[in-house]
């Protein structure tokens, strides 16, 4: 992971609030959070690849094609999104235009994490897991993907709304415990209190 980025210019500042403009170092939640646990989490700079599910309108892509040496992104709804009726599949492929280390898939996110997995099963990633809809989330799933597909336990681990947890199909914290020591016991798991509860793991 590239952890050396200047993006004091960059355009996208315009889209976070003025708090986020204060705190973050860059203009993405997701990946200030690394910058500011960067000296926590072991040989981050050492992960080349990244996957994310839930792209919507792959803001957060596009930062994760910048970090990293390979991107993947998973989308269930890339020709109606149910946040804003929109079709981004253009939209992606626009980006994936520019960002050609961005990989965009189509589908179930636990069964895009089970076809990455299975192809690349010796490679430490940076997982994001991000993919919901109202009370529905793929999350149980994804987590179990990530456990029964890598050979890898030591993933760097992502989870955003979190405040949702025992809701609708979002595991309760005890399963969302166990869920993450199943796939490795000696899991620091950190609410971060950024976002939507985003929680840290690593």
């Amino acid at each position: 992971m590239k952890l050396n980025l200047d993006y004091t210019n960059d355009p996208r500042w315009g889209q976070m609030s003025e708090i986020h403009k204060k705190t973050l170092p860059i203009p993405n939640v997701f990946v200030s959070i690394l910058y500011q646990y960067q000296n926590q989490i072991p040989n981050l700079s050492d992960i080349n690849f990244a996957v994310e599910t839930g792209t919507h309108d792959a803001r957060t892509s596009i930062f994760l094609a910048e970090h990293f040496d390979i991107a993947f992104t998973s989308e269930l709804h890339p020709d109606r999104n149910p946040y804003d009726g929109k079709s981004y599949r253009s939209h992606y492929e626009e980006i994936n235009s520019k960002h050609e280390n961005l990989t965009f898939l189509f589908g179930s996110s636990e069964e895009a994490l089970k076809l990455i997995f299975e192809e690349i099963p010796n490679e430490r990633f940076l997982i994001l897991l991000d993919a919901h809809s109202g009370p529905y989330t793929p999350l149980k799933a994804e987590l179990e993907s990530i456990k029964n597909y890598s050979n890898r336990k030591d993933h760097v681990i992502m989870i955003d709304d979190c405040k949702h947890l025992g809701q609708g199909s979002f595991p309760t914290s005890s399963e969302f415990e166990t869920l993450l020591r199943e796939i490795n016991p000696e899991y620091n798991i950190i609410n971060t209190q950024e976002g939507n509860q985003i929680y840290l793991v690593y």
